[in-house]
């Protein structure tokens, strides 16, 4: 239900979603947002904990995304994030756009590169959890 804008933050999305004045490329910040966004869809899924146990069998911890050790999902939470961002800002910018929106360094570039190689495999994986967000509706 809320948003705030700090300088000096790494975007993060508890416990208050939090965007960081870093960059003023709108293409950046739409995918930070729907990025953080996609945590809650994740978490607040019933089907989380069985999809994080199934995603654990089947992919292997690149190490990227738990730096701090304080999330041992992080990798496989990241994998549902990640899959929806890209596939919801496919309907929403154009396909130069989203190129653009994965060339500028971000924080999970091996994760993002596993969710592009495998998309079709992962899309099928999340659709037995519900975890597939219906882009369709925006």
């Amino acid at each position: 239900n809320r948003i705030q804008v700090e300088t000096k933050v790494i975007p993060h999305t508890h416990p208050i979603l939090t965007l960081n004045t870093r960059t003023r490329d709108h293409v950046d910040l739409l995918q930070t947002l729907v990025h953080e966004q996609f945590h809650w869809f994740a978490q607040q899924n019933p089907k989380y904990d069985k999809a994080i146990k199934y995603l654990k069998k089947n992919y292997e911890d690149n190490r990227e995304c738990n730096i701090t050790g304080k999330y041992p999902n992080s990798f496989w939470e990241h994998i549902i994030v990640c899959f929806n961002t890209r596939k919801t800002l496919s309907k929403l910018i154009n396909k130069k756009e989203l190129e653009h929106a994965y060339t500028v360094g971000h924080q999970y570039m091996k994760t993002e590169k596993l969710v592009l190689d495998k998309f079709k495999q992962i899309e099928k994986e999340l659709e037995e959890f519900d975890m597939v967000f219906s882009a369709g509706d925006i």
